[in-house]
């Protein structure tokens, strides 16, 4: 598992239904198991460079791209 991209479930506060709920996101695999838990890291696309934080933010090179437009395509499919 570790350095690969997966699907996670994570909650927010949705203000339209004022209510918690939960949305998919994808995070990198970066260590575990441990305790039954892995670290992760998640993984966003950043419209604007200038949003880019040069301590937190990592790029990710085209070549993995391909991976996850792969993976957002089979989440859509599995949300529909």
């Amino acid at each position: 598992m570790i350095g690969k991209i997966y699907s996670s479930v994570v909650p927010f506060y949705d203000r339209v239904k004022q209510a918690k709920a939960f949305k998919r996101r994808p995070v990198l695999i970066i260590g575990g198991p441990r305790n039954n838990d892995y670290t992760v890291l998640p993984v966003s696309t950043v419209s604007n460079r200038q949003n880019l934080d040069a301590d937190y933010d990592i790029e990710i090179y085209l070549n993995i791209l391909g991976k996850l437009e792969e993976f957002n395509q089979n989440i859509l499919e599995h949300a529909l």
